[in-house]
C-alpha cells in the first residue's frame, strides 16, 4: 500500500487508482475544460527535441508527434508544459541518460540521487515562476507529469533500473498533487 522513497512515505499506485484519486483528478480538471487550454501544440516537448545554436541564439525544436485525438496539431498546452515539467522538475533527461544512482534498501524502500548539479534547483524556480505567470495550475502539471512518467515505464523495458525512477518521479508526483 505504501512505498519510502528517499526517506519519505508514499501512497503506492494501487492505493491511488483504488480509492479513485487518479480518476477523480483528471474528472475534475481535466474532462471538462481541456478547450480552455486547447491551441497548436508540439506533442513531445522535451530537451532532447531542441537544438540550441549558441552562435546565433537560436532555438530549433524538431520530431513534433503529430494528431492528438484530432486531425492537426492543436491539443491542450499543459502536455507541452508537462513534458517541458517533465525534463526540469522530473529531470528526465538526467535519468534517461544514467546520470543517478539508486538503491533498495527493503522490499518497499529505496534511495536515489539525481547528479543534477546546482544551477538546475535556480532552473526549478524559474519554471515554475513561469507556470505561475501564464496563469497555469502547477498542480494540474504536476498531475500530468507523474501520468507521463508512468507512460514512460513500458517505453524503456530496455534498462529496469530507468524504469525503477519513472515509477519513483510518478509516484512523488502523483502523491504531492492527490
Amino acid at each position: 500500500d505504501t512505498i519510502v522513497i528517499n526517506d519519505k512515505k508514499y501512497k503506492n499506485y494501487k492505493i491511488l487508482f483504488n480509492n479513485k484519486s487518479i480518476t477523480q483528478y483528471y474528472d475534475d480538471n481535466f474532462k471538462n475544460n481541456s478547450r480552455k487550454y486547447w491551441q497548436v501544440i508540439h506533442g513531445d516537448l522535451f530537451f532532447g527535441n531542441m537544438l540550441y545554436d549558441i552562435n546565433y541564439n537560436n532555438l530549433k525544436i524538431i520530431d513534433p508527434k503529430g494528431d492528438f485525438d484530432l486531425p492537426g496539431v492543436y491539443g491542450d498546452i499543459r502536455y507541452d508544459i508537462s513534458k517541458l515539467n517533465h525534463s526540469i522538475v522530473g529531470k528526465y533527461d538526467f535519468i534517461v541518460n544514467g546520470l543517478y544512482s539508486l538503491t533498495q534498501e527493503s522490499n518497499n524502500t529505496f534511495s536515489y540521487i539525481i547528479y543534477d548539479g546546482d544551477k538546475h534547483i535556480e532552473l526549478e524556480k524559474l519554471f515554475k515562476k513561469y507556470c505561475q505567470q501564464q496563469n497555469m495550475c502547477y498542480e494540474d502539471i504536476t498531475f500530468i507529469t507523474g501520468l507521463l512518467f508512468l507512460s514512460m515505464i513500458p517505453l524503456h523495458k530496455e534498462n529496469l533500473n530507468n524504469q525503477k525512477m519513472f515509477y519513483f518521479k510518478a509516484i512523488e508526483l502523483l502523491n504531492e498533487v492527490l
